[in-house]
């Protein structure tokens, strides 16, 4: 899972700054896991405005689990792009993003 981040502003949005991502899942055992990655973006990044896009960088390894397999296998998923404040910007109101997200195996 990567984070998709998108300046809608009018100005860049310059590094450094730091992407939280983080994923809820339940596992194959009924245990819920929750795994969290902290991205550092660099000063040599700039974002445009104007819906200029970034792609963070990944949390690897998530397993593939079916919902019809269990209804319990919903994944939560979670992005705050500048968790740690360090951009001063007009408004934090759209610096997270949380959802859910399921899938089903493809037709046999």
């Amino acid at each position: 899972m990567a984070g998709l981040i998108q300046n809608n502003g009018d100005g860049p949005a310059h590094g450094p700054f730091q992407v939280t991502l983080g994923v809820t899942y339940t596992d194959r055992n009924l245990t819920v896991i929750t795994r969290q990655l902290n991205i550092p973006i660099p000063n040599t990044v700039t974002i445009e405005g104007h819906g200029a896009q970034f792609v963070t960088d990944s949390i690897k390894n998530l397993p593939l689990l079916y919902r019809t397999e269990n209804p319990k296998f919903v994944y939560q998923l979670d992005m705050i792009v500048d968790s740690a404040n360090q951009v001063s910007e007009v408004s934090e109101s759209n610096n997270f993003l949380s959802m859910q997200y399921w899938t089903i195996p493809p037709p046999a």
